[in-house]
């Protein structure tokens, strides 16, 4: 595994020592009692994967409504390794998530959320890009925070002008 990692690409950066370690803090922390505390605005397309998501998103009592993609790419995914040593390696499909648009974002959610949190990965496709751009408007003129993960190097790297 380690010489596949090597040979094909980067290796992550957060070892899984560190990973159990924060998982931890996570625990320690008091729960919140079981109500709808979150949503989840993202694409899914009609298909197996993306219902299964649906079903185990929403049975984590998030709320999930928007309307998934009956054409374009299939529901995406992510692979991934991890070498003995605690290291990861990712490969992500974005698919029909790539298809996120600015209509897809539900004004009085957004608003109403105290932190809306943005994959960075979305930000290469320009509609998911403007669907972003319009869920931190509406965040920030409600006074909300917003959290846009960073994502990876190349992400970072690609935008860092922006």
């Amino acid at each position: 595994m380690i010489s596949f990692v090597s040979s094909h690409g980067h290796r992550g950066l957060l070892a899984t020592e560190e990973r159990r370690r924060r998982l931890a803090e996570v625990r320690r922390k008091p729960r919140l009692k079981q109500s709808r505390r979150g949503a989840f605005v993202g694409k899914v397309k009609d298909d197996e994967l993306g219902r299964a998501f649906a079903h185990d998103i929403r049975a984590a009592n998030v709320a999930f409504d928007t309307k998934p993609a009956s054409s374009g790419p299939s529901t995406a995914r992510c692979y991934i390794m991890v070498t003995p040593d605690g290291e990861r390696t990712m490969n992500t499909f974005l698919g029909a998530a790539q298809d996120l648009k600015p209509g897809d974002i539900d004004e009085a959610q957004v608003a109403s959320a105290a932190v809306t949190y943005l994959e960075g990965y979305l930000w290469d496709p320009p509609q998911a890009k403007d669907a972003f751009v319009k869920a931190a408007g509406i965040a920030h003129k409600a006074g909300r925070q917003v959290a846009l993960t960073l994502s990876d190097a190349f992400c970072v790297d690609r935008y860092r002008a922006e």
